[in-house]
């Protein structure tokens, strides 16, 4: 992914990023960056190169530090994040670059934006010295995503013993350079250790500390992750192993389409198989597992990441698994259409959250649409889907399904601009900056000024809760697919937003 090459320009805010695009004084990339908000971000990312790397346990390190910044005292501060959507167990004390995305492409941004090398070089030092460091001696794999993180005072790999990305790592370009022996070693233990004897088959948890990949929870985002992965490695080193990895990830994804809908699954477990054929046909069928039958639902959203993450790794390769990535992605765009037909700005809901991979249609009751502010665990937002949308949409040729994205997109955007935040979703800037995000999206299409004001309405109330979050938004940037690893999630205290 070219993060960091091909820059047109970044606009930074505190609390969210607001690309503001008729505020404020020139930047060195030749757009206008609003001096409130850049100051704020500055601020905080001086305070956090200054005071909260590793100082502590018996080696420093320059890597940032999740867990509570004592300017007072010198001892590390585990301290809880009461409200905000994350599991105490998957609190990371220590190093996390998977938890800290968003820092650490703020920092990249702010080099670029002020022409200031101290903010990317601090980046750089960090993510550099957790891979060459933070890496499971027999697995290969990082102590990172959704369970783990480096303690940084044990100096060890501390959490659940559980490799599972916590969203998509869109610095891959950027970390084969930093550390390419180590993010080679990575993708080639994502293969080894994360997929099932090499079948395709997979579970989005396994070991970290040893040998241990799962079965039948071969979530569709996940796949993507790693895919992204393979994608990249395949382009740095040239090893045929990632094209295979690619390509049996994906066939046995073809393999567990719905055999009438075509729909994909979130998994392939057999008793789900059971019970959808079950209410087809009237009677009770008990069947054994069928490759070629997929489970009961569908997480809607996550099967689009899946196809953004498949079309952007077929840019590496070539020949005929190219155009099989490329037909995979294009199969998933039609299938996201279709459970959105009818849906607009003025219906009850906007986007489906789950599906029935048999009727494609969502479910008639439990969770079945995303909703526009609540935010809790396990769910996304409107705004968030509507990102993952445009993501897309930047992917693709203009036509009918390029439109149809669209369509949704603009429909979200003017749900925004007449709904308030509560006030619990003021407080978790991920929620925040999803919608100001949006709104530059929304000013992008129309022109219409409207939409830069209520950015600039979101970024301010960001600003006003006291939490500092960060994203950033531009032409080598693209929305993060919110966090499927679990259905929907909470991306925690930072809402990431990738490059491309």
């Amino acid at each position: 992914m070219k993060v960091f090459s091909g820059f047109v320009g970044v606009i930074l805010v505190v609390g969210v990023v607001f690309c503001s695009c008729c505020f404020g004084a020139g930047s060195k990339s030749g757009r206008a960056v609003h001096p409130e908000y850049l100051k704020a971000v500055k601020g905080y990312a001086d305070a956090l190169i200054e005071y909260g790397r590793d100082t502590y346990g018996a080696v420093g390190a320059p890597v940032f530090v999740a867990g509570c910044i004592d300017l007072k005292g010198k001892g590390f501060v585990r301290r809880k994040l009461e409200g905000q959507g994350i599991r105490e167990g998957d609190r990371a004390y220590g190093a996390n670059p998977h938890h800290d995305l968003n820092l650490y492409q703020v920092l990249y941004a702010l080099s670029a934006v002020t022409g200031d090398e101290k903010y990317a070089r601090a980046a750089d030092e960090a993510l550099k010295w957790f891979f060459e460091n933070c890496q499971s001696g027999a697995t290969k794999l990082f102590a990172w995503g959704e369970h783990l993180h480096w303690d940084v005072e044990a100096e060890a790999c501390k959490g659940r013993d559980i490799h599972e990305f916590y969203r998509p790592w869109v610095l891959w370009e950027r970390s084969f350079e930093l550390a390419p022996k180590a993010c080679a070693d990575f993708a080639t233990g994502l293969w080894d250790h994360q997929v099932y004897n090499h079948t395709g088959d997979f579970n989005r948890h396994a070991k970290w500390s040893a040998h241990g990949p799962g079965r039948r929870c071969n979530i569709s985002r996940h796949g993507g992750f790693y895919i992204a992965t393979w994608g990249y490695a395949y382009n740095v080193t040239k090893e045929p192993v990632y094209l295979k990895a690619i390509e049996r990830v994906l066939l046995f994804k073809e393999a567990s389409r719905h055999p009438i809908t075509n729909f994909l699954p979130s998994d392939r477990n057999a008793n789900s198989v059971n019970t959808w054929l079950s209410d087809i046909t009237g009677e009770q069928v008990n069947l054994k597992h069928d490759p070629r039958i997929g489970g009961l639902h569908s997480h809607v959203a996550g099967t689009l990441s899946l196809a953004i993450d498949v079309h952007d790794a077929a840019r590496y390769v070539d020949g005929g698994l190219k155009r099989m990535m490329l037909d995979f992605a294009h199969t998933e765009d039609e299938h996201f259409l279709k459970f959105h037909e009818g849906l607009g700005e003025d219906a009850e809901h906007l986007f489906v959250d789950l599906g029935g991979v048999s009727t494609m249609k969502p479910f008639a009751k439990g969770r079945s649409f995303c909703p526009i502010w609540d935010f809790t665990y396990g769910k996304a937002t409107e705004a968030q889907v509507a990102m993952i949308c445009y993501e897309r949409y930047k992917q693709l040729e203009p036509g009918e399904i390029r439109d149809g994205y669209k369509r949704l997109i603009t429909a979200c955007g003017r749900r925004y601009l007449k709904n308030d935040p509560p006030a619990e979703a003021v407080q978790k800037p991920g929620i925040i900056g999803d919608v100001v995000l949006l709104m530059t999206v929304g000013y992008e299409f129309s022109h219409e000024k409207e939409y830069l004001e209520r950015a600039d309405y979101f970024a301010r109330l960001g600003m006003l809760s006291g939490y500092i979050a960060a994203s950033a938004c531009g032409d080598w940037f693209r929305a993060l697919r919110g966090d499927y690893a679990r259905g929907y999630d909470d991306d925690g205290p930072f809402e990431a937003v990738g490059g491309s």
